[in-house]
């Protein structure tokens, strides 16, 4: 997608990662086009749960975990957003995050220092359900 004339361009190559917790949208953005490259989700592991749901006759079936962490689903997709990350290898200058605050602990939690120095701008708040056009504006207020 070619970057609206009124919107910062990115003078370098520069990954986008826009996402909540359950799935992430990544983005590489140079000079005045954006383009997704890949989209992940958290897996939603099945947990039993202490006192498990019944359905209808008696069967017992399992949900996905009530806990703060999704049954592990987070930080399996903070671990596939690095995996992504280091793919892409030395090519990308910067990293941008928009997700919320504790994803975006996560993520720097699994990054090598090295590509943690990368990360030069962040928005912790849940904008995946905005138009990409609307998360750049954003992120050009930071600069």
């Amino acid at each position: 997608m070619k970057i609206p004339n009124k919107l910062q361009k990115f003078d370098h190559l520069t990954l986008v990662i826009v996402g909540d917790f359950d799935k992430a949208s990544l983005y590489l953005a140079d000079d005045d086009k954006i383009e997704e490259i890949k989209k992940l989700k958290a897996p939603i592991k099945k947990v039993l749960t202490k006192t498990g749901l019944v359905k209808g006759g008696g069967e017992r079936f399992y949900g996905p975990s009530s806990d703060v962490d999704e049954g592990g689903g987070r930080l399996e997709l903070a671990k596939n957003i690095c995996s992504e990350i280091k793919s892409l290898g030395s090519k990308i200058k910067f990293i941008n995050l928009v997700i919320p605050a504790e994803m975006a602990r996560r993520i720097k939690n699994e990054m090598p220092k090295a590509t943690q120095t990368k990360i030069t701008k962040v928005i912790e708040k849940d904008l995946s359900k905005k138009k990409l056009v609307d998360v750049i504006q954003r992120l050009e207020k930071l600069t």
